[in-house]
């Protein structure tokens, strides 16, 4: 599992989507409020469950499609960058970086 995570969130549909870019695993809530609180809860049930199963979580867990990426890591996108440090976690950190661009 790497240190630090990467997290894209947008808006699609009227729902908010956090995406993380290392592995295939999404969020989504209605309150912007909530998406971040959601993304950690989805990431942190994955690895319990995997530890429940001993399997490794993350072995077959590919990375997010490219245009995810990309939207990620678009210099023209103005909205903020969140850093969230971890304690009594597998990862150190997750970078949230909220756009208002629809990956579609």
């Amino acid at each position: 599992m790497k240190d630090n995570i990467r997290v894209l969130i947008f808006k699609e549909n009227g729902w908010w989507v956090a995406q993380c870019l290392e592995y295939s695993i999404a969020a989504q809530t209605k309150n912007i409020e909530d998406i971040k609180y959601e993304f950690e809860r989805m990431f942190l049930g994955t690895i319990l469950m995997a530890q429940e199963l001993k399997i490794d979580s993350f072995k077959d867990n590919s990375p997010a499609p490219d245009k995810y990426h990309k939207l990620f890591n678009d210099k023209d996108n103005p909205y903020k960058i969140e850093i969230q440090s971890i304690n009594n976690f597998p990862i150190t950190q997750i970078l949230y970086r909220f756009t208002d661009n629809d990956p579609n």
